[in-house]
């Protein structure tokens, strides 16, 4: 029997994405065969078997579908079409919007649920044009106290489909993390800015004990080849009294005192092996950022490198680039599947409330969430092992501390290793 064919048009960035994943799915579980339009990252919702096929919205096959009273024959024989779209703006009402759909329930926020015939929105009508038999129009915000992903799912219920999970997870593909090897691997390389680790003449080792313990073979991280394999512990006593200073010294090599280019090799060393901590202390908003400051604080107190992750939002944070390059790794604007594969073997990841945070929680990082003005009851990454400090309800930034987020990295990892239930919930 030919599988039905259901098409997802989602705009918006990587954590709109990510956190679109459950529905993706969900469709292909139910046994269709799944288009998504959208971000980028699709790609790699392709790779993992989500999805079928994947366009971006500047695909120029697409351009028909938005013009006036276009249709797309791509989508002539498709069955089904879910798009999200942008809430009516305050005060508009919601039917001169369009934000409904032909027989389908819908949900705008400040308007009840209700059954609307016609006056479907303009992305709605063309794909009607282009023949696809039934479409739904879904706003992509929630309404408050609704998780982002559960909101999301919801017009699968209209379309009385299933639903296989509510949690974003993408499985790390080989590719990855060969990339992400090969990135590290590569001095010079562009994005890569690699730096000694520490920030201060002489700190041969952290300031703080190792929080996970010194024992090794403890923890599992995603490596190609295998479900699972041991997480590098933190360093050993003999390797902290080895580790080299970020500072060669005048007259030549003392105990732990190595050229730059040896420090670089030994930090590299760390890295590959899985023995670091990812860090993202970028968002979309400066408003939604933790203080730099305290995530170099975090970096200097942890028992192993840190790699920064530093994207386009990014760009003009001259303060983050500066700080990360003083205690660790900067990588800038890694390609997704570059990025998907380093923190898919990290150690364990923090950021803010950001897409890159939704997409450590995905490949199954160890994910301590700081949040903000935002809402971490609607905005939260998912996942296995994941972490949410801060927020409105619970004293933002300000209630944050250097030493909260280091516990909560030993209670993920903790969880990890017991397989015990995510932190997530209770944080909410």
């Amino acid at each position: 029997m030919k599988r039905s064919r259901i098409l997802v048009l989602r705009p918006g960035a990587l954590g709109d994405a990510i956190v679109t994943l459950p529905v993706l799915q969900s469709l292909t579980a139910a046994g269709a065969r799944v288009t998504v339009v959208g971000h980028p990252v699709f790609r790699l919702a392709v790779e993992c078997g989500l999805a079928a096929d994947f366009l971006p919205f500047d695909d120029a096959c697409l351009l028909p579908l938005f013009a006036e009273r276009g249709k797309c024959a791509l989508f002539a024989d498709f069955s089904l079409a879910v798009a999200y779209v942008a809430p009516p703006a305050e005060g508009q009402d919601c039917l001169k919007a369009g934000l409904r759909t032909r027989r389908e329930r819908v949900w705008s926020p400040g308007f009840s649920q209700s059954s609307l015939e016609g006056g479907d929105t303009p992305i709605a009508s063309s794909l009607h044009r282009s023949g696809v038999d039934r479409v739904i129009s879904w706003p992509a915000h929630p309404e408050p106290d609704t998780h982002i992903t559960d909101h999301l799912l919801e017009p699968l219920f209209s379309a009385g489909i299933e639903l296989a999970t509510r949690r974003p997870s993408l499985r790390p593909q080989d590719a990855w993390i060969t990339s992400a090897r090969s990135w590290l691997c590569a001095p010079g390389e562009r994005g890569l800015c690699p730096l000694p680790l520490g920030g201060r003449a002489g700190a041969r080792v952290p300031r703080l004990p190792p929080p996970w313990g010194e024992g090794r073979g403890e923890g599992a991280c995603h490596t190609p080849g295998a479900e699972t394999s041991t997480l590098t512990q933190p360093l050993s006593p003999r390797e902290r009294a080895e580790a080299p200073s970020p500072h060669p010294s005048p007259r030549g090599r003392g105990r732990g005192v190595l050229p730059r280019r040896d420090t670089q090799a030994w930090l590299r060393e760390r890295v590959l092996s899985g023995g670091f901590v990812a860090i993202h202390p970028g968002s979309g908003g400066r408003a939604k950022r933790w203080p730099v400051e305290r995530f170099a604080e975090l970096a200097r107190a942890l028992p192993c490198p840190t790699v920064w992750l530093l994207g386009p939002a990014e760009d003009d944070d001259m303060e983050a680039r500066r700080l990360g390059q003083g205690v660790g790794v900067v990588a800038h604007e890694l390609p997704l599947p570059t990025l998907a594969g380093l923190l898919a073997t990290c150690r364990a990841y923090v950021g803010n409330d950001s897409g890159v945070s939704h997409l450590a929680a995905a490949v199954g990082a160890p994910t301590v969430a700081l949040f903000g003005p935002t809402d971490p009851a609607v905005w939260a990454p998912r996942g296995d092992r994941v972490a949410v400090l801060g927020g409105p309800n619970a004293g933002g930034f300000e209630s944050t501390s250097v030493e909260r987020v280091l516990e909560e990295l030993q209670g993920v990892l903790r969880d990890h290793r017991s397989g015990g239930q995510p932190r997530s919930e209770s944080r909410l």
